[in-house]
């Protein structure tokens, strides 16, 4: 029985450093009945100078651009293009194991889902940006049964639900919650998440700026409430104590300090004496500017 076509949609901005060696993951796959389309987001470095030279030596390989309208859009763009009865989304940071596709599609090919997800690793989990967002950098991260997202879906069902909201920015891959759903933890990639401080801060204001266009936890309006709270007292105190302030600006420190401890004794890695604070300020800031101006208004 021939496999069908799969094809891998890779949504990409500013991903010259990276997405090369994407593609030399997803073009040695153990599945080989593939097409791989790349979308440039208004990228502003070499990243389709970078695709276009994988063209030239493999025409599995497809580029196309659109203006800066975020990963759905971009993603949704290639759907329409695609020639596969299996859509694989990718990252551009990311790098699929050799038996990836042939894993993640499984569930589809046998009639056994509708939507599979595989699992990751933290391509550089030594990183000390890595060991600041992570409780474990080193270990395998699995996606939650009910967040809706997924890695991989036939076209049929991909038009069906409409593909993705560009609307919801940073989660537009969840959706699909009325499909039937595989988790396939055998199906591995490593992630290059988290390599600089930069990188961090421009993930964080995109996630700030789409944050009002997705449903929020309780944990998140708690903590948005109480910061309000202690914000209106500070400056309140500004005015009539300044030892109030003092004191208000120790307490707000105190969990900062014990998240610092915390991740030093657990990483033995005196580095982040500096790094944490530096990240959560960054990532605090980044998320802030975001909410503050969006990066996607439609």
């Amino acid at each position: 029985m021939a496999k069908p076509l799969v094809t891998v949609i890779i949504a990409a901005f500013n991903s010259e450093n990276k997405i090369n060696k994407t593609l030399e993951a997803l073009l040695n796959q153990t599945y080989k009945n593939i097409e791989i389309i790349v979308v440039d987001d208004g990228s502003e470095d070499k990243t389709k100078e970078v695709v276009k030279e994988f063209f030239k030596k493999n025409k599995k390989i497809k580029l196309l651009e659109q203006h800066r309208q975020g990963p759905g859009a971009a993603k949704n763009l290639a759907a329409k293009k695609a020639k596969g009865k299996i859509f694989v989304f990718v990252d551009s940071d990311e790098y699929p194991r050799k038996d990836y596709i042939e894993k993640l599609t499984k569930p589809l090919i046998t009639k056994k889902g509708e939507t599979a997800i595989g699992a990751w690793y933290v391509a550089n989990p030594k990183s000390v940006w890595a060991r600041c967002r992570f409780k474990d950098s080193g270990e395998i991260r699995k996606h939650a049964v009910k967040s809706g997202v997924f890695r991989t879906i036939s076209k049929k069902d991909f038009n069906k639900i409409g593909g993705f909201d560009p609307k919801k920015g940073y989660s537009d891959d969840q959706t699909g919650k009325t499909l039937k759903r595989i988790r396939v933890d055998s199906a591995i990639f490593d992630h290059d998440v988290d390599s600089s401080l930069s990188e961090l801060f421009k993930k964080r204001k995109w996630i700030g700026s789409s944050i009002i266009s997705n449903p929020k936890p309780r944990k998140f309006w708690i903590k948005l409430i109480l910061g309000f709270v202690f914000l209106m007292i500070f400056v309140n105190s500004l005015f009539f104590s300044r030892r109030l302030s003092l004191i208000l600006i120790i307490i707000a420190l105190l969990p900062l300090l014990y998240q610092t401890i915390k991740k030093i004794i657990f990483y033995k890695d005196i580095r982040l004496l500096i790094a944490y604070p530096a990240y959560s300020i960054v990532c605090s800031i980044g998320m802030l500017m975001g909410f503050l101006k969006p990066e996607y208004k439609k």
